[in-house]
């Protein structure tokens, strides 16, 4: 029999007091039974064992991942008391015939790195697990421990059932059979077997708050002396909110956790969900000033701080500074003398200062407003710790809960003027530790002043409800609440859930946030106890269904996210069961690559979504949990991701390289009629598949046909969910990209994207139920560069990517990068020295700039369902964000359509119904904009959810709105609008004029001029198409279109390779001040020489000193710089090989004009130029042929200039995939149970037969003794192959194993050369058999035998000979990936293919 969790002993009666007899039992004075058995002696299953334990004899066993059947026979019918030898308090299941009788969890709540280093639970004697009514015969009992629910390792040594004695604690049975989350007035219902064996038991059930401990009784169950057992069903009235458990008492005895309600326990939750006070009643929060620290006279309460007691400063001294926004203080900028260097990057030097306020109130929460200036670009992160203990040592105990960041500049326009950011915290410890920090290398954190409230009393509410347009606040780890509202960890799990939960939903509807998007399901988790799936760490209640009815209470809309994420456990079990042939239901890529089989990890696809068992788990997931929400009336949906991340493939294709397995094929034949060639070669069938499929003949007959399945499924789904609730929506949020394997073949366009991953957005805007919500990050995370700022910014502003969630169920996925930082984050220098700590935050703009996000993606695509969050940032109330808030959530969540004739910078949208016309204006822009509307039929609108017209003069409606702000009316039906004028005001529109005249300018110069082989053809028709795109937008008065589009990044990378950005393009005090940050993650970085490095290259006499940056403008602090000596720097810089260089030259000067260069005795086509007096700039110089080695530099101008940083760059060429041949895989010795770093260097020094055999012809051996040869391709597709091999697509290597490599460099003549290689995980390069060794690389060589060990590439100096030189790369993938990127200088005349035949022809 498969084991049930919720099958009960008897058909249930109606719930009043239902009696139902059974079981004839004997006298209670029968002969004592008892069975023990040893858990390792299984009927069926067992228990596994690690093979070199060496059993100590006593103590649990290190069991994991099992099912164990066991057989046994009682003689009579009775009570029975089974009990487990060294149990010890972890995750399991126990089921006698099928049926669950126990459900605990215990310590096994706690996370991996909560165990870490933990030694196994000891486990006690024997202890009772459960007292079981049986029948005289055969039975079975099963113990189970699988997946999550078997972490830790650790199950009992036995087991034992005997006969119950007398006591009142055996011979009863109890279950909570409905539901354990109800609202106030709705009964419990509770099933209890008890009585038999002619002995009379009587059990007072109490109720015990788990809040304060109250004891209240609830009822009474009495068992008279009877032969027979009784089954009594009882109603316990729910009459208060709260958290509580149920227990019983028999003659005062208090019962046990395992004598009474063992499946789950005895834990339910009630929800008044009439009590809430009416949205808007009482807006004003009661609260008192607690602290209030003046940071420019660094005062608490008018007391000055006291260094190292109650305030610290990280990474050198703050300053207080005079502008126009006002005083305030300032951290440093991560440089200078006093910073403590970061060991492995100078950019995550951060500098900061930090506030401990002493003696708060535990439990109260703390409403914190930081006044800071909005004047610089600043990346300032706020770490709130909460100390539970500190010593006169300065040791200290707390916890960093993810706290809150904001950004100001940079891409956000300044307001020069003091902004106030606020931020809530619930401490519990008796003191909180407050600390702003910049995560930005030259740029620093600032506050004037501090304040910090108590709140008193609940949280009023704002007055934005759920019942229109919601914004959701979406959770993406499951259970955070307990981190960002830190719920107090001594209280117990379900206490700890109630009071997160509370707090969460209090917060929300005081924010003005209308829903809440928390992740139901994720990394191994169920936050509910499913019979589905299996594996999962269970919950013995419904966290969906309370927060639910939390939200019903306030008001506010509740959808939940189910993210499954590859538990192994579920995915090779569950899913498979009862699947005839399981391989049809995995995917398959192009080249044939499946997850079948092989070990979890990686960011392959598993499944096949085509297939019906697929698809039929999916739909029964999500209608199970739709099920439980069904009667709430705050349920508005559920959702999946559509993303990399943890990817399975559970919602749709993951691509057009994908869905090539055997199962697919045959049933697309089947019912197209159309035959699809397999090709000669069976191995290479896949590949034949794809080259038909994807041609230009048959491939749209197969995206229609995938779009069909595909879609048809999400709206099965939809309907499936619809049948628990009619009207509650699928959404599944992502951008399409979830291949990371073959980024290359991923189309830039996401409508694209989603028809190569079989979603029919054209179907989906005709049907109701399904809703895809593009995403799009916020904030800075953890970029470095203004490059990677406004590539993540762009998707925001971007037309044609809304409009993929432009159908019946609009809406937009936001989320906020991650600002993720650990011993980088100075948070023992500030002064909280916790044993541990991680720094984990989102970020987002300061100020009325935050509703951006908000007013784009409802701008672009009439947003009905936004979600927002990620790691949310629990702000205060925002009187600006409620505002905006109040007029969205009064929208209907029903479709509008465009007004074609006011769409930018203004976007208006309406909606015609019988009885009225609904419209909204929506302000794109940053700045205020006016709007005329023609509405012809109406006297007057009345703004929507509020009384009183707003009259119009001559049928004209004229608004002005507010940067980002929205307003929404219902006009009398037959109404329209005619027409639209809007106001930009005039420097605005100069501004853009401007912009654009600089864009033409650049055109120029990359395109005929001096910079045209700065960059690529590919990249210089980007910027004409874009140029010429924001034209005709400014042509036609779409300003914040042209404006966006020439600050993309496309624009961007252009503005950065010719040296200057056009005005407001960086909002920061020195926008073009050159900066040592590190490139992107995959990216060579460019060699930095600064001021002292400079002077020592100097030639003699060649410069006139070294000076500090204060000495040019007071402002810039911290850098040094190499001055003149007669209006001349010459300087000598190394070329390290031949090549064309461009050098970037960071200057100041106390006047405007040219600096002229000179380059190798060659003048520069053009001088460098300074701009802006006193303040620190760059110029970038064409690129120029050098022959290697000492090169002269001379700078000539009018005296007082200065030198304050130079680059001199080598132009690379990327070798792309289609210039190497390749082989693998070969297993190696660094696997996924033994990744030790000696198993690397084995591999490395292990030769296979690559490394000595070049020819095309010959055939290898791996360890499986599969053949291999050299193989080439004429086409990049995977991820990185634009510069290297992605050992996945060319070699079948997803993961560990070596693959190799090899390439053949055709010179003219001897020369020296520069290589960089980057590598997923470890490389090895050798060129004509000599090793490539990039310096500084030496420990890794000793530990793990490989001189490459990074993504971003690494150079290594080396020599081409004249005539072919073979460069062969041997690459130990790591867990996820396997590939690596080759960049070479090249002076000229390099010939590089991947075999040696044609350039010795």
């Amino acid at each position: 029999m498969k084991p049930s969790r919720y099958s009960f002993p008897r058909p249930s009666l109606p719930f009043s007091l239902a009696v139902l007899f059974f079981l004839g039992l004997a006298a209670a004075d029968a002969e004592p039974f008892r069975i023990q058995r040893d858990v390792s002696a299984a009927d069926r299953g067992g228990i596994p064992l690690p093979k070199d334990w060496k059993d100590p004899g006593t103590g649990p066993l290190p069991a994991a991942n099992f099912t164990a059947d066991y057989d046994f026979e009682v003689p009579e019918d009775g009570w029975y008391v089974l009990s487990f030898q060294h149990m010890p308090s972890l995750a399991r299941e126990v089921f006698v015939d099928g049926r669950r009788v126990s459900l605990y969890l215990g310590l096994s709540m706690r996370s991996a790195a909560e165990w870490a280093g933990k030694p196994m639970e000891a486990g006690a004697g024997w202890t009772k697990e459960a007292s079981l009514p049986l029948t005289a015969g055969r039975h079975t009992l099963t113990v189970k421990r699988v997946g999550r629910m078997s972490f830790p390792a650790g199950f009992a040594r036995a087991w034992k059932i005997e006969t119950a004695g007398e006591s009142p604690r055996d011979r009863v049975e109890a279950f909570i059979a409905g539901r354990r989350e109800l609202r106030r007035g709705e009964p419990l219902l509770l099933r209890l077997t008890g009585g038999g064996g002619n002995i009379a038991a009587v059990y007072d059930i109490v109720r015990i708050d788990e809040m304060s401990g109250r004891e209240t009784p609830v009822a009474r169950a009495e068992f008279p002396a009877s032969p027979e057992m009784r089954v009594l069903d009882l109603a316990v009235p729910c009459d208060e909110e709260g958290v509580f458990t149920l227990a019983a008492k028999s003659g005062g005895e208090k019962l046990g956790a395992s004598d009474f309600i063992t499946n789950g326990g005895g834990t339910y939750f009630v929800i008044d969900t009439a009590a809430a006070p009416a949205p808007g009643a009482d807006a004003g929060m009661k609260r008192r000033l607690v602290f209030d620290i003046d940071c420019v006279a660094n005062t608490v309460n008018g007391a000055p701080v006291r260094a190292g007691k109650n305030y610290w400063e990280a990474n050198g001294a703050t300053r207080v500074v005079a502008a126009p926004a006002g005083r305030y203080r300032e951290s440093n900028d991560g440089r200078g003398p006093d910073v403590d260097p970061h060991p492995r990057a100078a950019a995550e030097n951060f500098s900061g200062f930090a506030y401990l306020l002493e003696n708060v109130a535990p439990g109260r929460p703390l409403v914190i407003e930081i006044e800071h200036p909005d004047d610089d670009w600043r990346s300032v992160c706020v770490s709130i710790v909460d100390v539970f203990e500190r010593s006169d040592a300065g040791k200290m105990q707390g916890y960093l809960p993810p706290t809150f960041g904001y950004e100001t500049g940079g891409y956000l326009p300044l307001s020069n003027t003091m902004l106030t950011e606020t931020v809530m915290f619930w401490p519990n410890g008796r003191d909180v530790h407050l600390g702003l920090v910049s995560s930005r290398l030259g740029k620093r954190a600032a506050a004037a002043r501090i304040r910090v409230f108590e709140v008193e009393g609940e949280l009023p509410p704002g007055g934005v409800t759920g019942g229109g347009r919601v914004v959701g606040m979406w959770m993406e780890e499951h259970e955070r609440w307990h981190t960002h509202f830190n719920t107090p960890k001594n209280a117990g799990p379900a206490a700890r859930d109630f009071i997160g939960l509370k707090r969460t939903m209090e917060w929300l509807a005081h924010t003005g946030v209308n829903a809440f998007w928390p992740t139901a399901v994720a990394y191994q988790q169920c936050t509910y106890d499913s019979p589905i799936l299996d594996g999962f760490l269970l919950k013995p209640y419904n966290i969906p269904r309370l927060s639910a009815l939390l939200c019903e209470k306030h008001r506010i809309g509740y959808l939940a996210e189910i993210f499954l994420a590859r538990l192994r456990y579920f995915d090779e079990h569950v899913m498979t069961e009862g699947v005839e042939n399981p391989s049809d239901l995995y995917t398959r890529s192009w080249w044939g690559f499946s997850m079948e089989g092989r070990e979890p990890g990686g960011t392959w696809p598993y499944w096949n979504v085509l297939h019906p068992r697929v698809q039929d788990m999916m739909i029964s997931i999500y209608g199970e949990l739709a099920d439980s929400l069904a009667d709430t009336s705050s349920f508005i949906g559920l959702s999946g991701r559509l993303d990399a991340w943890q990817w399975e493939g559970l919602y749709a294709l993951t691509g057009m390289d994908w869905g090539y397995e055997d199962w697919t094929v045959r049933r697309f034949e089947n019912e197209t009629g159309i035959a699809v060639p397999d090709g000669g070669d069976p191995e290479k069938r896949f590949e034949a598949r794809h080259r038909f499929l994807t041609g230009e003949k048959i491939k749209p007959r197969w995206v229609a046909w995938r779009g069909e399945k595909v879609t048809g499924f999400l709206l099965r789904l939809a309907e499936r969910m619809r049948q628990a609730k009619p009207g509650v929506v699928f959404y599944l949020c992502g951008d399409g990209r979830q291949d990371e394997n073959h980024g290359l073949s991923l189309s830039e366009n996401i409508l694209e994207r989603m028809a190569g991953s079989g979603i029919d957005l054209e179907k989906l805007s005709a049907s109701p139920g399904v809703g895809l919500l593009p995403t799009a990050a916020f904030g800075r995370g953890k970029t470095f560069t203004y490059l990677a700022d406004q590539r993540s910014y762009d998707r925001l502003r971007n037309p044609e990517y809304s409009k993929a969630g432009y159908n019946r169920e609009r809406g937009f996925a936001l989320y906020g990068a991650y600002q993720e930082w650990g011993p980088e984050f100075p948070l023992a220098k500030l002064g909280a020295p916790l044993p541990r700590w991680h720094y984990c935050s989102s970020s987002a703009a300061a100020g009325v700039n935050a509703l951006e996000p908000l007013a784009s993606a409802l701008a672009g695509q009439d947003s009905m369902v936004i979600r927002e969050g990620g790691y949310p940032l629990i702000y205060g109330r925002r009187e600006f964000h409620t505002r905006w808030m109040e007029e969205f959530s009064r929208l209907p969540r029903r479709p509008f359509e465009p007004v074609e004739f006011a769409r930018d910078p203004v976007a208006v949208w309406q909606r015609e119904e019988p009885d009225k016309l609904l419209f909204y204006a929506v302000n794109r822009e940053h700045y205020p904009v006016g709007i005329s509307l023609e509405i012809a039929g109406a006297g007057a609108v009345t703004p929507l959810g509020r009384a009183g017209g707003v009259p119009m003069k001559n049928g004209s409606l004229k608004l002005k709105l507010e940067p980002y702000q929205l307003l929404s009316f219902e006009a009398p039906a037959g109404a329209v609008i005619r027409s639209a004028r809007v106001a930009v005001p005039e420097e605005k529109i100069a501004f853009v004029r401007g912009r654009l005249a600089f864009a033409r300018g650049l055109l120029d110069r990359i395109e005929r001029g001096p910079f045209k082989e700065s960059l690529s053809g590919r990249e210089r028709r980007r910027c004409r198409d874009i140029t010429d795109e924001a034209a005709e937008a400014f042509a036609r008065g779409a300003y914040w279109r042209a404006r966006t589009l020439l600050s993309s990044a496309p624009m961007m990378a252009a503005y950065e390779k010719t040296g200057r950005y056009p005005d407001g393009q960086v909002e920061t005090r020195f926008p073009n001040l050159m900066e040592n940050l590190a490139g992107g993650r995959f990216e060579p970085d460019d060699p930095f020489i600064d001021a002292d490095a400079l002077a020592r290259s100097c030639v003699p006499g060649g410069c006139g000193g070294l000076v500090d940056s204060e000495t040019f403008n007071p402002e810039w602090r911290f850098a040094r710089v190499a001055t003149a000596k007669a209006g001349v720097i010459e300087v000598e810089l190394e070329a390290p090989a031949p090549a064309l260089y461009q050098l970037y030259i960071g200057h100041v000067a106390r006047a405007a004009g040219p600096i002229t260069v000179a380059l190798g005795g060659k003048p520069c086509a053009l001088p460098a130029e300074v701009c802006v007096p006193g303040a620190p700039e760059k110029s970038v110089m064409p690129p120029v042929l050098l022959p290697g080695g000492r090169t002269r530099v001379r700078f000539e101008g009018a005296d007082g200039f200065g030198i304050y940083a130079l680059k001199l760059v080598p132009q690379l060429r990327a070798l792309d995939t289609t210039r190497w041949a390749a082989a693998g895989p070969f297993e190696g010795f660094w696997k996924n149970a033994a990744m030790k770093d000696e198993n690397v260097k084995r591999g490395m020094e292990t030769v296979y037969g690559p490394e000595n055999d070049a020819s095309p012809t010959a055939v290898f051996r791996n360890e499986n003794n599969r053949a291999l040869r050299w193989t080439t391709t004429g086409v990049p597709v995977g991820t990185h192959e634009d510069a290297g091999v992605n050992f996945a697509t060319r070699a079948g290597l997803p993961g560990y194993g070596i693959g190799y490599a090899q390439t053949f460099i055709e010179s003219p003549d001897d020369r020296d050369v520069l290589i960089y290689i980057g590598t997923d995980w470890w490389a090895n390069a050798w060129l004509n058999g000599e090793q490539l060794k990039p310096a500084g690389n030496e420990k890794i060589w000793r530990t793990a035998g490989a001189w490459f060990n990074a993504w971003k590439p690494r150079p290594a100096a080396a020599k081409l000979k004249k005539g072919v030189n073979r460069l062969l790369v041997k690459n130990q993938g790591g867990s996820l990936y396997s590939w690596f990127t080759c960049h070479i200088t090249d002076a000229g005349g390099l010939r590089i293919e991947p075999d040696a035949s044609p350039l010795a022809r």
